[in-house]
């Protein structure tokens, strides 16, 4: 009889790539920029939260309004159903807050943050919000040739026709609803690893987390983490790896077999898959980070480069990380260092053959927070 290895899932935050954070100008009157989302849950939307990438000129507080839209499906913002009533202030790189709303939102509902620039003359005072270029939005957020998700719409009519391609820009809202509760990615930037976390040598980059103390055990197969460049010429076979523990004294749980150094030069800006020779057990509440290093001995000039994704750091943001995840790094494979408020995407290939999980005692099902399979977490404040 033949032995059947069924295709498997993988866990944990995974995005598509490669993808560059980039900005959109409120710098005209008739120019609105729209900003797409769709609460999970029905509730009463408070608060809008942004990043002002860059402040042009003189912007001060309430020359930009935040107006929430219905929707047109498949076309865009509707009509004006909410708008803030404060008067925020802007700076370049920082982040700001649109509150006094009181949309009862539904779930599952398309709404549109609408952005408009009040200033006299808003070709030279305007401020820019962050978006994306690249193939594709990030997971859970919207779906390829629609309108409907997390994702960017621009007017230059005053609102009479909107254009844009949502799917490969995306929006980076937090909203908060009456209830404290907060839903969004709130990311402040995406862009390619610096060389201090490349991956050559020893040095090893990916991401910590902790398995969720309510979850059996998960039975590992493999790894999978994306690479969005390369710098010089490495000559080392790229390897995934899994250790548990804290960062001072790691335990390598197991490597991966090595993915040929041509096959990553040749398609650098892609997710790569590693398996291990056996599933790896890996028990609730076990603190792990999940590397991509290689085999060879290259130096800082010939590297693989991962992804960066820079979270806001406010408190409430930082619970949004998808896991609790963030970026952990080494440069002798022994050591690793966190950068707080970062997170490289990530995912954990669980073995279809044998069985996902491993459950003992009890019973009752397992509930995978929306976060380990890619899309935005929500956090309840204290």
């Amino acid at each position: 009889m033949a032995i059947i290895n069924p295709n498997e899932q993988a866990i944990g935050w995974l995005v598509n790539t490669p993808q560059t954070s980039s900005s959109v100008a409120i710098n005209a009157a008739a120019t609105f920029v729209a900003l797409g989302f769709v609460p999970r849950y029905g509730k009463t939307i408070n608060e809008i939260r942004l990043l002002c990438v860059t402040k042009t000129g003189t912007v001060t507080a309430g020359n930009i309004t935040g107006s929430i839209y219905s929707d047109t499906p498949g076309t865009g913002p509707n009509a004006q159903i909410d708008i803030n009533t404060n008067s925020p202030s802007y700076a370049t790189g920082t982040f700001f807050d649109f509150t006094g709303y009181t949309t009862a939102a539904s779930a599952g509902q398309q709404l549109w943050l609408v952005l408009k620039n009040l200033q006299g003359t808003p070709a030279s005072n305007n401020i820019s919000v962050l978006t994306t270029s690249g193939s594709g939005a990030l997971p859970n957020e919207i779906g390829a040739n629609t309108k409907y998700g997390w994702g960017r719409v621009t007017s230059t009519d005053s609102g009479a026709t909107w254009s844009g391609s949502p799917v490969a820009q995306s929006s980076f809202l937090r909203i908060k609803y009456s209830d404290g509760s907060y839903e969004g990615l709130p990311i402040k930037s995406i862009s390619t690893s610096s060389s201090s976390v490349g991956i050559y040598g020893a040095s090893e980059m990916g991401a910590m987390f902790t398995l969720r103390s309510t979850w059996p055990t998960v039975n590992v197969t493999g790894l999978r983490m994306p690479l969005r460049s390369i710098t010089g010429t490495p000559t080392g076979n790229l390897r995934l790896r899994l250790y548990s523990g804290s960062s001072s004294t790691p335990t390598r749980l197991g490597t991966t077999h090595t993915i040929p150094v041509g096959a990553v030069n040749s398609n650098a800006a892609s997710w790569f898959t590693g398996y291990f020779s056996t599933p790896i057990a890996v028990a609730a509440n076990t603190l792990l980070h999940v590397v991509a290093g290689t085999d060879g001995s290259d130096s800082g000039s010939n590297r693989f480069n991962g992804a960066d994704y820079v979270f806001d750091s406010d408190s409430n943001s930082v619970l949004l990380m998808p896991l609790g995840a963030v970026q952990t790094y080494s440069t002798d494979g022994t050591n690793f260092t966190q950068n707080a408020n970062t997170l490289t995407p990530f995912g954990l290939i669980l073995d279809a053959s044998g069985g996902e999980f491993t459950v003992s005692g009890g019973s009752g099902g397992v509930v995978a927070p929306t976060a380990i399979l890619g899309g935005e977490s929500i956090q309840i404040a204290a």
